[in-house]
């Protein structure tokens, strides 16, 4: 693990120190790794600190942030949902847009310990357990400079604190994402939308009731 400080650099972003991994090393990790947990394992061990607003103009990195959604089974119907939210915050190219992803930059190596903060930061949970499911990379601005760690959480919705970030959303059926990619006057962002359009909302097992 190194830092790098380009204090010189001026951008309007924050002044903090966010993991990132190069994009050649992330080809090779992706390439080479026979799982993804290993690939988190090298992200940690390799990865570097760059003051954010470097590597928010660096097309070389990617900035590491986890995208965790947050599932829970509708206690009537027995049906999948999801937690939508409409961003809120200093992100400009993402204000207004709909996710489904709890998450953001981390602040030190120690990635489970930084994804926990993240979450008690914007959902009010406390230390879980999940899986990883995948990353996301896409073809557009946040895909140039971030990439995505994702994972799937089930809780109990009456568990779920709604935050300052989150605090405008509501529960929605899976089925409602994948067939129709939500509501009729929402814009969902390329995250939320690579996460449905891979099919990781779908279980790989059948519901037990």
């Amino acid at each position: 693990m190194s830092y790098i400080d380009m204090s010189d650099n001026k951008t309007n972003y924050p002044k903090e120190e966010v993991l990132c991994v190069s994009k050649n090393a992330w080809k090779m990790y992706v390439e080479k790794a026979s799982s993804s947990q290993m690939i988190i394992n090298r992200i940690v061990n390799n990865g570097v600190m760059l003051r954010r607003d470097y590597a928010e103009t660096d097309a070389d990195m990617l900035q590491v942030i986890p995208y965790i959604v947050l599932r829970s089974q509708d206690s009537v119907m027995g049906d999948d949902l999801i937690y939508c939210f409409r961003r809120r915050g200093n992100e400009k190219g993402l204000n207004d847009l709909m996710s489904i992803g709890v998450g953001g930059h981390l602040n030190s190596n120690d990635y489970k310990a930084e994804a926990e903060r993240e979450l008690k930061e914007e959902a009010g949970l406390g230390n879980k357990e999940w899986e990883v499911l995948g990353f996301i990379r896409t073809n557009d601005k946040v895909g140039r400079y971030h990439v995505g760690i994702l994972h799937i959480l089930d809780i109990e919705r009456k568990d779920l604190r709604r935050k300052q970030e989150i605090r405008d959303g509501s529960w929605i059926p899976v089925y409602i994402l994948c067939k129709f990619r939500g509501y009729p006057d929402w814009k969902l962002e390329s995250w939320a939308l690579h996460v449905i359009e891979k099919g990781y909302l779908e279980r790989k097992e059948p519901l037990k009731h």
